[in-house]
């Protein structure tokens, strides 16, 4: 640890420079944040928020009511991870374009 301060006092002159002298096909703010990362890091956030939602509600249900709806939750949940999730999104993108392609 140290007492002094390691950044810049003028770090956004710094970055602002190194933004100008070595310009990247990436979208960056003046902070030099790449926006595809922070595009990234939201939809991680969001699809787990997503599972969260869902994955709580069927799980408190199973576990209290238990017998049959527990037995349902658990093979629809045993066939979802028997997937492949690449098989799965092969056979979703072939679908999607079959059905584009019909008139």
């Amino acid at each position: 640890m140290t007492r002094s301060r390691p950044v810049c006092c003028c770090a956004q002159a710094a970055i602002g420079a190194a933004l100008v002298s070595a310009p990247t096909t990436s979208a960056a703010t003046f902070l030099a944040r790449d926006l595809w990362r922070t595009g990234f890091a939201g939809a991680g956030r969001i699809s787990v928020g997503i599972a969260l939602g869902v994955g709580i509600p069927f799980g408190l249900l199973s576990g209290y009511r238990g017998g049959f709806i527990d037995a349902l939750i658990s093979r629809i949940t045993d066939a979802m991870l028997a997937c492949p999730f690449l098989i799965l999104a092969i056979a979703l993108a072939a679908f999607l374009a079959r059905a584009s392609a019909m008139p």
